[in-house]
């Protein structure tokens, strides 16, 4: 059987939230192995679904889920409706994914693009032109998945880790 007709990627339900808690948690983990100064501040839980809940109520936005045979095995949220309010910038808006994971035993299958798809849908949907999405530099799988869905570096932010004074 294909993978695609496997995977239903649907609205996220209440029901989800101890999944959502649990990917949530192997993305942070995932990434403080790739960035080291990244430790979570605090043990994820149900907080956490509600902040992400509370920024699709704020910008239009949803959570969908990657659900195989009742099993949810990724997820993304994504908002319609940012608007980038800085100094420098004259109020541009578009359209965010804050949040891609897709547990580890069920990467490479695709789970990624159907993911990233329904974001774009949704997003087009409620009149979006533009999405973004962030990715560590040193998270080459995501970045390369990122790239090949269409999506373009924007902005860079290169870091240089300063000497101690003495």
């Amino acid at each position: 059987m294909d993978l695609r007709e496997a995977v239903l990627i649907r609205d996220f339900h209440d029901r989800d939230t101890p999944a959502v808690i649990a990917l949530a948690d192997e993305l942070r983990r995932f990434e403080a192995r790739l960035y080291l100064r990244m430790k979570p501040s605090r043990q994820l839980g149900r907080w956490y679904v509600d902040e992400l809940l509370a920024e699709c109520a704020e910008a239009d936005g949803r959570i969908f889920v990657a659900d195989s045979s009742g099993l949810v095995v990724g997820y993304v949220c994504v908002r319609a409706r940012v608007v980038d309010e800085a100094r420098d910038r004259s109020q541009l808006s578009y359209a965010m994914i804050d949040d891609l994971i897709v547990a580890s035993d069920y990467r490479g299958r695709g789970i990624g693009r159907m993911l990233i798809d329904q974001a774009q849908y949704y997003a087009r949907r409620r009149g979006a032109a533009w999405l973004r999405i962030g990715v560590l530099a040193s998270n080459t799988n995501a970045h390369d998945l990122y790239r090949r869905e269409g999506f373009d570096d924007h902005l860079v932010m290169l870091e240089k880790r300063l000497k101690p004074m003495r």
